[in-house]
């Protein structure tokens, strides 16, 4: 090989390693405002009406009060009529679900004060994706709490307090993406 078709490996190489760096760097640094996906119990074990959805309202006040520019994503306002989704119809909600837990959060809120079979799909998925993962829930020794939560609290109250503390300034205006993995529980 001579020297011109050398260089244009040695260029052709060092440009797909750039680009792959680029793409790489970019994956990982947080874009736009920091959203947090909404998750939990929807009918739980009920087959013909939806549990108390209060908490959703709750959780999002109090992130709001402290971090205004934050993106809210709570699945139950596009899907408001799910019980009465035929199967298909279900399915793309649930998709739907799944992909905005993972893809495109930057942090799961799970509030499960019963077994949730649906939202434990989303902390899974969550989790796969390497989101931040806070539950809320009284089962804190429940397995999917215990393997997939990164924070779990058990009351919504011990969970204010913890956003008011301002833990998550970095997150939210550092942007953040990827949290040292440490698994904390509050009571």
């Amino acid at each position: 090989m001579d020297f011109l078709g050398g260089a244009i490996v040695i260029i052709t190489v060092l440009s797909a390693v750039f680009v792959l760096w680029v793409l790489l760097r970019g994956a990982n640094q947080h874009r736009g405002p920091f959203r947090v996906y909404i998750a939990g119990t929807m009918s739980g074990n009920s087959n013909d009406s939806l549990v108390d959805q209060s908490y959703r309202k709750k959780i999002t006040e109090i992130f709001t009060s402290i971090y205004p520019d934050i993106v809210i994503d709570d699945p139950l306002l596009d899907h408001q009529n799910s019980l009465d989704y035929d199967d298909q119809e279900a399915k793309r909600a649930f998709a739907d679900c799944l992909r905005r837990s993972s893809y495109d959060a930057d942090m799961l809120v799970a509030y499960i004060p019963e077994a949730s079979m649906g939202t434990a799909l989303e902390i899974y998925e969550a989790f796969r994706k390497g989101k931040y993962i806070v539950i809320i829930t009284p089962l804190l020794n429940n397995w999917i709490v215990r393997l997939y939560g990164d924070i779990a609290f058990s009351s919504i109250e011990a969970f204010s307090a913890w956003v008011y503390d301002h833990a998550l300034d970095p997150f939210v205006y550092g942007g953040i993406n990827d949290f040292d993995g440490t698994r904390t529980w509050k009571s």
